[in-house]
Parts: C-alpha cells; sequence; structure tokens
C-alpha cells in the first residue's frame, strides 16, 4: 500500500479491462492527459486508484467524450 492510499490500486492493465480501452490507449491518457489521476510505481508496471480512475472516466464520458475510443 502506498501511504495516504486507502483505495484499490489497479494497472493499466486492469483499468483497460474495466473501461474498454486499450492499455496502450490508458498510457496515453496517463501520460497526455494532465486530468489523468496519479500513478505510482509498482515494480514493472504503474498503478493507479480505482476510485480516482472511475470518477475520471465518469467526468470523461460526461465532457462528451466515449469510453470506447
Amino acid at each position: 500500500m502506498i501511504p495516504g492510499m486507502e483505495h484499490d490500486l489497479i494497472t493499466f492493465t486492469e483499468l483497460a479491462r474495466r473501461v474498454g480501452l486499450s492499455q496502450q490507449r490508458i498510457s496515453q491518457l496517463a501520460a497526455t492527459d494532465p486530468k489523468f489521476p496519479d500513478t505510482f510505481p509498482f515494480g514493472p508496471v504503474r498503478v493507479v486508484s480505482w476510485e480516482e480512475a472511475e470518477q475520471y472516466f465518469k467526468e470523461r464520458k460526461q465532457r462528451g467524450r466515449q469510453v470506447e475510443e
């Protein structure tokens, strides 16, 4: 557990599965969208809070962008 992170942490692969995007698209959003939630290194992968990511994608959809891009 990362200090201060009480949320479920998931990998980009799991996030991609949950929201219906490719892992590559998740990586691209993480690298280019300043509103993307903070990510953290965990061994050879990066993880993100599911709670924060879920909210991000809900807001993204509300801004007129579909989750499946």
